[in-house]
C-alpha cells in the first residue's frame, strides 16, 4: 500500500514531466536551423533535475504526524453477550 507522501511525490514528477514535455516541444519548434535536438533535450532535463530536487528538499520532514487512536476502554458489562432461547411460545 502505497502512504501519502509517496502519492504525492509521484503525482509531483508527473506534473513536472509534463510542464517540461511541453516546454520541449515548444523549443522544438521555435528552434534555430543550427541548434540540435539534443541540446535542447539535455538543457530542459538538466531544469527538471533541478527543480525536482528543490522540491524534494523541501518536501522532506516530519511530515503529517499521525497519531495514534486512543482505545477505549471496555466496560464490563459490554462483554460476551448472552444466547436468547426462543423457548416461550
Amino acid at each position: 500500500m502505497l502512504n501519502l507522501s509517496c502519492i504525492q511525490g509521484v503525482k509531483m514528477v508527473g506534473l513536472e514531466a509534463i510542464i517540461k514535455g511541453s516546454n520541449i516541444i515548444t523549443d522544438i519548434l521555435n528552434k534555430e536551423a543550427e541548434q540540435p535536438v539534443s541540446d535542447i533535450f539535455k538543457n530542459r532535463f538538466s531544469q527538471a533535475k533541478g527543480s525536482l530536487e528543490g522540491k524534494i528538499k523541501k518536501m522532506t520532514g516530519s511530515g503529517l504526524g499521525f497519531k495514534r487512536k486512543n482505545k477505549s476502554k471496555k466496560h464490563q458489562s459490554q462483554g460476551k453477550r448472552g444466547k436468547v432461547n426462543d423457548s416461550i411460545r
